[in-house]
């Protein structure tokens, strides 16, 4: 019963360590790409594409939503500062990361893989 006792526990405080560490991981990959979600924010509401293009039309579209993303850029740093492109940084971890984290940290321990 002890022994079954420190397993179950062993197993749910590896979840938690597994769950935090998915969680810093990818929380700081969010906070390194929130200048560039910023600036290519506008960028993501881009009209449909035609089914059947191109890479030459591909490739002109691609560079219209970077050099659009690179002019909304650079004008937010002018006006409001660096530190308007990290606006809502915490709210997005929080809300993108962890649920990531329960997710990985429950299906690696649901599913473990064995050798």
């Amino acid at each position: 019963s002890t022994g079954k006792r420190e397993r179950r526990y062993q197993q749910h405080s590896s979840a938690i360590w597994t769950c935090w560490s998915v969680f810093r991981a990818h929380a700081f990959y969010t906070f390194i790409t929130s200048p560039l979600t910023t600036s290519l924010r506008s960028a993501r509401y881009v009209s449909r594409r035609s089914a059947g293009t191109g890479v030459k039309e591909w490739v002109s579209g691609e560079q219209a939503v970077f050099k659009e993303a690179l002019a909304v850029g650079t004008r937010i740093v002018r006006e409001e500062g660096i530190v308007s492109l990290f606006g809502g940084t915490l709210r997005r971890t929080f809300k993108v990361s962890l649920p990531f984290a329960a997710t990985v940290s429950a299906f690696v321990h649901l599913f473990p893989v064995t050798s």
